[in-house]
């Protein structure tokens, strides 16, 4: 099982900054870099851009340093056994290996939730201190995969990362979402490469996530307010409360007041 031994977020050094293990670092450490520096990690040059992973290995030697102006990253040292670095590698992340994300805000913000929990004594605290850290290795292990699904499929990392956002706030704004034309402009694309990357990236069409993601939605609401059917529909951006039941019956072979009346418990008296 991981467990942390000390850990810090956003801790910010000046542009002499200079960490040198050559002995390596004796424990597990894992770093988010927030700024540009250089890296020498068993002996391999690396340039780092903000946004990079580092998970070093407790005996590799390893040296970090600032760039250019400051130096930025989370930290935490930690000790993990073997079955849980198989774990790790299954997932793509390999250890004394930069892993460059791009955005590291999300990973970033467990870290902070993680900080904070780890020098609480709040009651569950070591439960929720496991569940974030096997929720920010998740996360970190998606974006690995993901990234290696766009190279495979020949689509730059950057632009990857333009439709992985496209797809988390499809799933995030069902519905608050412009017309798909308006969503390639966005993401720098005409609406037909758009489609084309998205379909290649995901093996799905923006519209068939976009209409996925608003059922999904409808179904919660359903099921865990008492909003009527045409409230719902006009949350989710239906033009009328028709369409959204004939698309809802269409694709869950029952309209959404059969599906409210089938599945939801304990929601009061729900409006038709």
């Amino acid at each position: 099982m991981i467990q942390i031994g000390s850990i810090g977020y956003n801790h910010t050094h000046g542009s002499d900054f200079c960490m040198e293990r050559p002995d390596g670092a004796g424990a597990w450490l894992f770093l988010l870099v927030k700024s540009e520096a250089d890296f020498i990690i068993g002996g391999k040059e690396y340039a780092v851009q903000p946004g990079t992973a580092v998970l070093l290995s407790p005996k590799t030697p390893c040296r970090y340093s600032a760039r250019c102006g400051g130096y930025a990253d989370d930290w935490f040292y930690f000790g993990m056994d073997k079955s849980d670095l198989e774990a790790l590698k299954r997932g793509g992340i390999e250890p004394d290996k930069p892993i460059y994300l791009g955005s590291a805000d999300e990973l970033s913000g467990i870290i902070y939730l993680l900080t904070g929990e780890f020098y609480s004594a709040s009651l569950y605290h070591d439960d929720i201190v496991k569940l974030y850290i096997e929720l920010l290795f998740r996360k970190l292990s998606r974006a690995v995969l993901e990234g290696e699904k766009f190279r495979a499929n020949n689509i730059n990392l950057s632009r990857g990362e333009a439709l992985s956002y496209l797809r988390t706030r499809i799933y995030r704004e069902p519905g608050e979402l412009p017309k798909i034309p308006v969503l390639a402009e966005q993401t720098g694309l005409c609406t037909s490469s758009l489609e084309h990357l998205y379909k290649k990236a995901f093996g799905v069409s923006v519209k068939q996530d976009i209409l996925a993601s608003r059922i999904d939605y409808a179904k919660r609401l359903l099921l865990t307010t008492n909003l009527s059917v045409a409230q719902i529909a006009e949350k989710l951006g239906y033009g009328s409360d028709y369409g959204f039941m004939k698309q809802f019956a269409k694709n869950v072979g029952m309209t959404p007041t059969e599906y409210r009346k089938t599945f939801a418990l304990g929601i009061g008296n729900a409006k038709k």
